[in-house]
């Protein structure tokens, strides 16, 4: 990405007064030279594209020297120096390193990454997620061969915008961004990027022996079926504080998933697949719509019934007791928790929407809370720590690490399963780099809050007297970051050290958080 936003033509470097001519994007987002709006003069940038004006035409003309070099004379170095220009300018142990410049070039790949997935949508696709590394997108097709010829389509329109095809146009970024499909889904519930389940499409041949009973004929491929896998990837599971309840939360979702896929099948071949016309199809989506609200309505509320009774029967397990403890966790009662997370997953899916509520409504009668009370209200209580540009030693791939998440759990779980690994290779990262940066976040929160500014709170002004007991419009001052919120911070960072074994994180805020 940083290789196609500094390549990119669409992404203009702003000059500065006595400088080169060079043309000016006004209406560019990562651009703040604007027009004045009375003169209708252009201003000069501003901030980071002001200190940077020089710095960063000169990566951007590294970069086209790179990629003439990797491209015409084949050179190793220049391919070797293209995969480590990003890194070469946010790490801070390198000589290119300057924090503008980072800021800039950062803003010049969301630019062009926005740009990639407004040509998504152009072509008809339905961005679910998206970040840097992976984009889910929806393609409403309703066979796995429909939708891998309809995203070759896409891919390969992207990647031919400038007409060569092969990315040879200095001018044709998007065409340099590399897009593989990783993986196909049905039946797809997604809540965020920690917590979705599906059913996971996946080819195997004809005459495979371990091939399962509930396979999908595809009609594009007879030399293969199509096997679908339930994938529940809930992070909330973690902070159910019962094992029992995590348990029946994993086979409540994944059923819901797979028995609405397999009776989608079995309506399906029924049909006459050579005389079927589009009243037929509607037909089918009625029935499943109309087996789906069965589902609701009555399997899962005599499941969800009985297995709430067991949950308050078992009550809290210590052993499992959340990782990271946050405001909107409330562990003591699992049995509440696990209603909540199940009817907001279930909510995912609109058209049992009425049914789902009737359901929540009766769950909640089960423990004695009220529909309305705000105990009910669903928080997501996966707290959130993103540690931007974390490099992997062996690929050399940058992604932002949330040092938070936790896999569901597994039985067959271990203590390698808790180490931060590389996505691509499976490599672990540095751990003690990792630490080091947190200790340096760590310093710099403590610094940002005592050096804070004092408001207002009426008018929301910086009070501008020293010690003030109050502001000059005699009203009570508050703080920009309060002592609770940064209290909050560090007690989830002392967290992490403790979860990950960091000592000398863990020292750190455990002195501040002892003296606070």
């Amino acid at each position: 990405m940083a290789i196609a936003a500094l390549s990119d033509s669409h992404t203009v470097t702003p000059v500065v007064a006595g400088g080169p001519a060079q043309e000016i994007n006004p209406t560019s987002p990562n651009s703040v030279a604007l027009f004045d709006s009375v003169g209708g003069k252009q201003s000069f940038p501003l901030g980071d594209e002001m200190s940077t004006s020089v710095s960063l035409a000169i990566v951007r003309a590294l970069v086209s020297t790179w990629l003439r070099d990797a491209f015409s004379m084949n050179s190793v170095v220049a391919d070797e120096l293209l995969h480590h220009v990003y890194r070469l300018v946010s790490r801070p142990d390198t000589l290119m390193h300057d924090p503008a410049l980072h800021r800039v070039v950062h803003s010049l790949m969301k630019t062009t990454f926005l740009r990639l997935l407004g040509e998504l949508q152009r072509l008809g696709c339905t961005i679910v997620h998206a970040t840097f590394q992976k984009v889910t997108v929806a393609t409403n097709k309703k066979t796995l061969s429909e939708a891998e010829e309809y995203i070759d389509f896409v891919i390969s329109t992207v990647r031919g915008r400038s007409g060569s095809g092969g990315g040879n146009d200095p001018s044709d970024a998007l065409s340099r961004v590399a897009l593989r499909p990783r993986q196909f889904h049905s039946h797809f519930l997604f809540l965020d990027e920690y917590n979705y389940g599906t059913m996971q499409l996946e080819r195997h041949p004809n005459d495979d022996e371990n091939i399962p009973e509930f396979v999908i004929r595809d009609e594009g491929n007879s030399t293969s079926v199509v096997v679908p896998s339930a994938v529940t990837a809930w992070s909330v599971m973690n902070y159910l504080g019962n094992e029992l309840a995590q348990e029946y939360f994993r086979v409540i979702i994944g059923r819901f998933s797979k028995e609405i896929m397999r009776k989608e099948i079995d309506i399906s071949r029924k049909e006459d697949d050579e005389s079927r016309s589009r009243t037929s199809f509607n037909s089918v989506d009625d029935r499943v719509l109309l087996y789906k609200k069965k589902v609701i309505t009555k399997h899962f509320a005599s499941s969800l019934t009985r297995a709430v009774g067991e949950i308050l029967k078992d009550g809290v397990n210590a052993e499992i007791k959340p990782p990271f403890l946050g405001p909107n966790v409330n562990y003591k009662n699992p049995a509440l928790e696990f209603i909540k997370n199940v009817v907001n997953v279930l909510e995912l899916d609109p058209d049992v929407e009425s049914e789902v509520q009737v359901l929540k409504r009766s769950l909640l009668a089960q423990v004695g809370v009220a529909e309305y009370a705000k105990a009910a209200q669903w928080v997501n209580p996966c707290p959130t720590f993103m540690l931007p540009d974390v490099f992997c030693s062996e690929c050399h791939e940058s992604r932002d690490i949330n040092l938070c998440y936790i896999p569901p759990p597994d039985d067959d779980e271990t203590d390698l399963d808790r180490q931060w690994s590389c996505e691509d290779c499976g490599t672990p990262y540095d751990v003690q780099d990792i630490e080091d940066r947190l200790i340096g976040i760590v310093n710099k929160k403590i610094l940002r809050y005592q050096l804070q500014d004092l408001r207002d709170q009426r008018t929301n002004r910086v009070v501008t007297r020293c010690l003030p007991s109050l502001s000059e419009c005699s009203t009570g001052i508050r703080l920009d970051t309060s002592q609770s919120e940064a209290q909050s911070e560090l007690q989830l960072l002392h967290s992490l050290a403790e979860y990950h074994d960091l000592q000398a994180l863990k020292q750190t805020t455990g002195l501040v958080l002892g003296s606070s």
